[in-house]
């Protein structure tokens, strides 16, 4: 059997494509609570730095905020950045 993929490649963007400056935060009211805050998603996605096919994956994040959280609008936009992005998994999540 031959491997008719083997040439077979989409295109990939590279890690300067990940927008980390779209991300901001918001002031927190509670700083005095020890409150989890968790996001889960199911949509985090990067594409196969070798092939371009695509990798999804479950993210979950869960912090005890001090002074600030996250704004959600902007985390979704900052992982849908990863998008097009070729990286491996395991190097995304670090």
């Amino acid at each position: 059997m031959t491997d008719k993929y083997k040439e077979r490649r989409f295109d990939t963007y590279g890690y300067e494509k990940i927008d980390k400056e779209v991300l901001e935060s918001i002031e927190y009211e509670y700083p005095e609570k020890n409150t989890i805050v968790e996001y889960i998603t199911n949509e985090f996605s990067s594409v196969c730095p070798w092939t371009g096919l695509p990798d999804n994956a479950k993210l979950t994040i869960r912090y005890i905020p001090s002074k600030k959280l996250v704004e959600l609008k902007s985390l979704k936009y900052y992982l849908t950045s990863y998008r097009n992005v070729g990286i491996l998994q395991e190097h995304a999540i670090n």
